[in-house]
């Protein structure tokens, strides 16, 4: 299976790409996601570095396992199996009568884009929005990220590789609560 190579970037808005030689193609419009993480009681696949996520966008659905990631500097690089579902709420019963049990939620409004460079290079973008800050998610090879990043001001050293469960984690120890799930108040999740 196919790895997966990504880096995030905090970014408020897609201005930044506009003052840029790239030129970008929206290739799916701007929509909700509402993603699921699944687990054993014991946490069984996050202490193996792996994941089971059920998204719900569009009255569909996606089932995603994620392997663990390795050892990358600036990058993250996972092996990703994906495949679309037609009912994502049986999905996730037939997980939890398996004994994946749900384990965080997380919503984000994403825009799925295609990049290109200049040289004809090109590359996949999410501009995910959600409750704890926007983020321009590049995925393909590490030469594109990096070409893409640097004409948007970004460094490695910039890069994010954390998960958003894991971003959900520090913005609530820096906020002196406990871990919640990243999800929209009912009205932000309407708009």
């Amino acid at each position: 299976m196919p790895n997966e190579t990504e880096v995030k970037l905090p970014m408020r808005d897609l201005m930044p790409l506009n003052k840029t030689d790239l030129k970008v193609y929206e290739v799916t419009p701007r929509h909700f996601e509402d993603n699921w993480l699944l687990d054993t009681p014991q946490f069984d696949l996050r202490g193996h570095g792996t994941a089971l996520r059920v998204r719900f966008a569009n009255g569909t659905g996606t089932v995603t396992y994620k392997g663990p990631a390795q050892a990358e500097q600036s990058f993250k690089v996972r092996e990703e199996i994906e495949s679309q579902i037609s009912d994502p709420d049986a999905m996730l019963e037939i997980f939890q009568r398996l004994g994946y049990l749900k384990k965080f939620r997380y919503q984000k409004y994403r825009t799925v884009m295609r990049i290109d460079l200049p040289d004809g290079r090109s590359l996949h973008a999410m501009f995910d929005e959600t409750p704890i800050g926007n983020f321009l998610e590049l995925e393909g090879e590490k030469e594109e990220i990096l070409a893409i990043a640097d004409r948007l001001g970004f460094k490695p050293e910039d890069f994010i590789t954390l998960s958003y469960v894991a971003l959900q984690y520090n913005y609530c120890q820096a906020m002196r609560q406990p871990l919640s799930d990243m999800v929209f108040s009912s009205g932000e999740a309407s708009t």
